[in-house]
Order: C-alpha cells, then structure tokens, then sequence
C-alpha cells in the first residue's frame, strides 16, 4: 500500500510540475483559433498490463487526477491537458517504441515514466532529443 501510495503521489506532483512548464510548449501550432486556447498531452509509459500493472496502473490514474485536477480549476489559464498513455509492458523495445510515437505527437509537452530503469535507459536519448521532458517515478535497480 505505501509503495501506491508513493507512486501516485510521485505522478500527481510529477504531473504538476509539468502543468507549471505548459506555457512553453515545444509547438506553437497546438494552439486553437482565435480563442488563445492551447491543448497540451503529457504522455505516461507505464507497465499498464501484465506482472507490474497495478504499480503501472497507480502511475496513469494519479497523471489522470492531476490533469482533471488542473483542468478542473483552470491552474493555468487558456491550456487544456490531457493524458496520451501507453503500456510499456515493462519491456525496453516496446518502451523505446513508445517513446518515438509520444515524439512525433507534437502537443506531447512531456512523459511522466517509465517505471522500470531498463525501459527508462532505452528512452532517454529518444526523448532528450526531442527536448521532452521525462520525470521518472522511482525505477527499480536492475539485478
């Protein structure tokens, strides 16, 4: 119970930390029309099936409340979030792979995961190219 208590705390404030970064998002396009209204994806790779999904699972809904949290009480004004989550399966390549699909989405503004530091080592240098931000909750020490 502490160990889900922990991730979803880590996603809500990992979340909220991203919210604060919103107004420079790495697209301007992704603004709407005349009204200034701007829609920003942060992205979530997490175990989301299979033996690590409960822990997976905790990271996308605490992504999921801070962002209905942010946009519930408008925390910045003129920017809609919304959560793009993909399941990592706690496997590296699908991970890498995941991380070029949330890349060529230009509204993704960051990634909150992986959860497994194997998954999290093939993402990085994708990610960092991209200038996304990844905040990681804490990742186990490979064996």
């Amino acid at each position: 119970m502490r160990q889900r208590s922990l991730v979803i705390l880590t996603s809500v404030l990992t979340t909220g930390a991203l919210t604060l970064t919103a107004c420079g998002s790495r697209n301007d396009d992704s603004k709407g029309g005349d009204s200034g209204n701007v829609t920003v994806t942060i992205g979530v790779d997490a175990p989301l099936t299979g033996q690590n999904s409960a822990t997976g699972l905790g990271i996308q809904y605490g992504a999921q409340i801070a962002v209905d949290d942010a946009n519930k009480n408008k925390t910045v004004p003129g920017v809609t979030f919304k959560i793009k989550a993909l399941d990592d399966k706690a496997i590296p390549a699908t991970g890498q792979q995941n991380a070029s699909q949330l890349v060529a989405e230009k509204d993704v503004l960051g990634v909150v995961g992986p959860l497994n530091s194997g998954v999290a080592t093939q993402m990085q240098q994708t990610l960092a190219s991209a200038n996304l931000v990844e905040i990681s909750p804490p990742t186990p020490r490979p064996s």
